[in-house]
């Protein structure tokens, strides 16, 4: 904002709150920036995450906490003795690193000179990886990562430099891993309604007109009824570089634009003010103030649109920076290139390095990016309209873009601002932009209502009328189309309101629908309508879905599933005109689909390329779907975006070997599934287990459930290979499976010889025989998961002997497991070795629930259980012993209360139908409300 507006960045402030601090995601609370270093200082390898919109100031504070490191500020010391490198994710190529991103910053032949070591990267990446717990890694910007490069979550992971401290910034979108990986979560805020006002009174008192101020922050609180006057404005005064124009804005006229494209023209204004006065400072002659925008000179306007240009290009790859190449490639001339990056709306950004000679300019904020390549988008529209008006040097800037670009900036996500921009600049010429929208793509026009609303009431028949009268002089071969969807709006404007006039153009018809509240409401009433076929009725709601309404499909499909001939046809529809919807998150549980078309599940999931969680529990489905749409799928090389799939307790008893694994394949993001009770046999896991072995896939499921299956065909290879191919897989599920001991001996066998360790954290075998478990598996299995907290072996048919060797091989070994609850209950463990549950409770240190309910124990083992425990004072981090149905009759009450000694975080214990003495409960009753124990007896 030129010289007179730098501000010291260590003076620089905003509001924080702190939303994750480790795993305590309860909600938010306001944070400051010193709690927020000083919880980052105090975790080693600390992966922070600072979240906020554009230009919010993210970037500010990795700098502002760089350049305390830099100049040794005592007063934040944090970062002393640490090695702080600040990096621009946005830098990073496709198959680069963060070691490589480090390396490009630096001099190579300033490190030779300065350290006499070779010019060899290597050296500096070696000393980096060594020396990791002394890297602190500022990166800024994830959004803004140009490739799908996986450098950066593999930090957060902890994947590479395991012990570094990583302090990443990002926009609010893409970031649900990070959020899950991260210890620390901070969003910032930008100025609350306080600071807006301490803002406002700083800057005029700094200029010596505190009184301006106060009517600024007066115009700021004014409302018109319940809403403020300038809402708009004052959503944009919590961003600290937006709040600077409009107090700028307010010295220059004392007024504030209510609409948005007339608050940037002013704001446009005002930097080419700052800019002009600057051209004038060293001449004699007066300045000549732009007192309206479209007063400014041509030459200030055709640097602007050079901008918007490059910006355009950025913008749609979601960069918000440009590059001096892309400027000169626009042909333009030297001055106009000069002059557009002189003008005020960019800053020259620090090269990367000494060698990098390209030169990078940055806007001050997003916003700024955005209005710019609206205004682009602008002229290219009027030039489109008054041809040959144009210089030669601005023809040459807006050279008209084919129908794949228009494409683009129709349906690109990053230009929805810059659209918008647009069609307020435009104005009654808005139509030139509306335009591209009218294509023989039935797609294209269902964003068309939300769009035309952008343009201003004045001017919206003129637009309107001029949109339609294109229409009608292209010769659309999706003209019969439109007029069955024509009809089909007007029959179900004449169902919710009848006698509504609705006789309208194509156009008209659909902003008619789009201003009807709670259409998702009206579409369930129609369903229910009685004197129409389920094909018409399907037929009509999916016209009103995909091309007229911008609703929530969500809350309609659920109940088209109860209608299921008017669903099949409203798929069928939908597939024929090659809609797509906007559906994240669908859950049908609990609807009857028996006689669902085997098409219509493969459409609908083809048709919703964004859809994530998909819930189809309990809904009669057979194995025939199931098959029919992975192998529709499969032939139309369709890769589904589902991360969440649950169709458990559905009957797949006649599901096709192949589909399982193909049906994963084709969901590379598939992190959770859910094929609890659905009569499958071992042979679709045997199929999966071999087909991914041999395609050398690996899966991306971190929970699997496939309880109350019959499996006792399953392949003792199959579950080895299933599991190695599911690197990340925390969760399992195999309870009440008819699992023999032979496929967990394998299992076991397997990953020892492979040495593979698996990530599982739970692990659930309940309910299965495993009475011929081979005494070494289960603990070469634990020690080959050494994250697992938590198992459950009930009712298993395990005997003593299998507990007894897990505990001697751990203790031989001095393995140290994760377990943190140990269910084995309901098992025969008559002979359990009296040495062996001490050492397995030694080798769990982290144990808090162990539940052993109905083992045949005796009390010799609790006897020598508390011995050993108080020969080795051993501390317990137990919390919950159930040992509840055994025969105690033999227990050492002093042996028991030397183990509570041991348990000092022990709330709850169970000894219910264990054959005590009276004189026994009475003693442990005494122990235990002594301690604040529950116990149950």
């Amino acid at each position: 904002m030129r010289e007179k507006y730098k501000v010291d960045i260590s003076q620089m402030f905003t509001d924080m709150e702190l939303i994750k601090e480790f795993e305590n995601n309860k909600g938010s609370k306001p944070t400051t920036l010193e709690e927020m270093v000083d919880i980052i200082s105090s975790t080693p390898g600390c992966k922070a995450l600072i979240e906020g919109e554009g230009g919010i100031g993210k970037t500010t504070i990795l700098r502002h906490i760089s350049y305390t490191w830099a100049t040794h500020n005592k007063s934040n010391n944090v970062l002393e003795g640490k090695i702080v490198f600040l990096l621009c994710v946005r830098d990073l190529e496709k198959d680069e690193d963060i070691f490589d991103l480090i390396v490009k910053q630096l001099d190579m032949t300033d490190f030779n000179l300065d350290t006499d070591l070779p010019k060899d990267s290597r050296v500096i990446k070696k000393f980096i990886k060594k020396h990791d717990n002394k890297v602190v890694l500022l990166l800024d910007g994830l959004d803004e990562l140009r490739f799908n490069n996986q450098s950066v979550i593999s930090l957060f992971r902890k994947n590479s430099l395991k012990k570094s401290t990583v302090i990443l910034t990002s926009r609010s979108e893409n970031i649900d891993e990070f959020k899950k990986e991260c210890n620390i979560h901070v969003r910032v805020k930008g100025f609350n309604e306080e600071s807006i006002g301490k803002y406002i009174n700083k800057h005029f008192k700094y200029f010596e007109n505190p009184e301006m101020g106060k009517s600024l922050r007066r115009e700021l609180d004014m409302y018109q009824g319940w809403q403020r006057k300038h809402e708009d404005v004052y959503s944009m005064c919590k961003n600290p570089m937006l709040l600077l124009s409009i107090c700028i804005l307010w010295e220059d006229n004392q007024s504030l634009p209510e609409d948005k494209t007339d608050l940037f023209k002013e704001f446009f204004r005002s930097i080419l003010n700052q800019f002009h006065k600057q051209k004038f400072k060293d001449t004699r002659e007066k300045f000549p103030k732009i007192s309206k925008f479209e007063e400014t000179p041509a030459n200030y306007v055709n640097s602007m649109i050079l901008l918007g240009k490059c910006m355009y290009k950025s913008l749609k790859e979601n960069q918000l920076s440009i590059n001096m190449k892309d400027l000169k490639d626009t042909q333009s001339t030297t001055d106009m290139i000069d002059m557009a990056v002189k003008l005020g709306f960019v800053y020259e950004e620090a090269p990367i390095s000494k060698s990098n000679f390209e030169r990078m300019f940055m806007p001050p904020h997003k916003l700024i990016v955005e209005s710019l390549v609206g205004f682009y988008l602008c002229k290219l529209c009027e030039s489109e309209c008054i041809e040959n008006e144009c210089t030669e040097d601005v023809r040459r800037i807006l050279t008209p873009l084919d129908d794949n670009e228009w494409e683009v900036i129709r349906e690109s996500s990053y230009l929805d601002l810059a659209r918008r921009f647009a069609i307020g600049f435009l104005g009654d010429k808005a139509y030139a932009f509306f335009n591209h929208w009218i294509t023989n793509n039935l797609s294209t026009y269902r964003s068309l209502p939300r769009y035309l609303d952008c343009v201003k009431k004045p001017h919206k028949d003129v637009v309107i009328n001029k949109l339609i009268n294109h229409m009608e002089s292209k010769d659309l071969e999706i003209n019969n189309h439109l007029d069955d969807i024509s009809t089909s709006i007007r029959t179900f404007i004449d169902h919710i309101s009848p006698g509504v006039p609705c006789d309208g153009h194509f156009i008209r018809l659909i902003m008619q629908i789009s201003c009807i509240e709670n259409v998702a409401d009206d579409i369930i009433h129609f369903i229910c309508e009685n004197r129409m076929t389920g094909e018409f009725k399907g037929k009509v709601i999916a016209h009103i879905v995909a091309i007229a309404a911008e609703c929530d499909e969500d809350q309609i499909i659920p109940d088209l599933a109860g209608h299921i001939d008017t669903f099949n046809h409203f798929v069928t529809e939908c597939s024929l005109k090659q809609v797509q919807l906007a559906l994240e998150r669908l859950d049908i549980d609990g609807n009857n689909l028996h006689n669902l078309d085997v098409n219509s599940l493969s459409s609908l999931l083809i048709m919703c390329p964004k859809l994530e969680y998909l819930y189809m529990s309990n809904c009669n489905l057979s194995g025939d779907v199931i098959n029919h749409f992975v192998t529709e799928c499969s032939l139309k090389q369709v890769q589904l975006a589902l991360e969440r799939l649950d169709i458990s307790h559905n009957n797949f008893h006649n599901i096709d070997v192949n589909s399982m694994s193909s049906l994963l394949i084709m969901c590379p993001k598939l992190d959770f599934l859910c094929m609890s009770d659905c009569n499958l046999s071992g042979d679709v896991i045997n199929h999966l287990g071999t087909e991914c072995s041999l395609k050398q896939v690996q899966l991306a499921l971190r929970r699997l459930y496939i309880s109350d299956n019959n499996f006792h065909n399953l392949d003792v290879n199959s579950l080895s290979s299933l599991l190695i191919m599911c690197p990340k897989l925390t969760w399992l599920d195999m309870r009440d499976c008819n699992l023999s001991g032979d496929v967990i001996n394998h299992l076991g066998t397997e990953c020892s010889l492979k040495q593979v360790q698996l990530a599982l954290r739970r692990l659930s075998i309940s309910d299965n025989n495993l009475h011929n478990l081979d005494v070494n598996s289960l603990s070469s299995l634990l020690i080959m998961c050494p994250k697992l907290t938590w198992l459950d072996m009930r009712d298993c048919n395990l005997s003593g002997d299998v507990i007894n060797h897990l505990g001697t091989e751990c203790s031989l070994k001095q393995v140290q497991l994760a377990l943190r609850d140990l269910v084995i209950s309901g098992n025969n463990l008559h002979n359990l070795d009296v040495n062996s549950l001490s050492s397995l409770l030694n080798m769990c240190p982290k144990l808090k629930e162990l539940y052993m309910i109905n083992c045949k124990l005796s009390g010799d083992v609790i006897n020598h259980l508390g011995t050993e425990c108080s020969l080795r004072q051993v501390k317990l981090a137990l919390h919950i012993l159930a040992i509840s149905g055994n025969n105690f009759h033999n227990l050492d009450v002093n042996s028991l209360s030397s183990f509570l000694i041991m348990c000092p975080e022990l709330w709850r214990l169970d000894m219910s139908d264990c054959n005590l003495s009276v004189d026994a409960i009475k003693h442990i009753d005494e122990e235990c409300s002594n301690r604040n124990i529950r116990f149950y007896s």
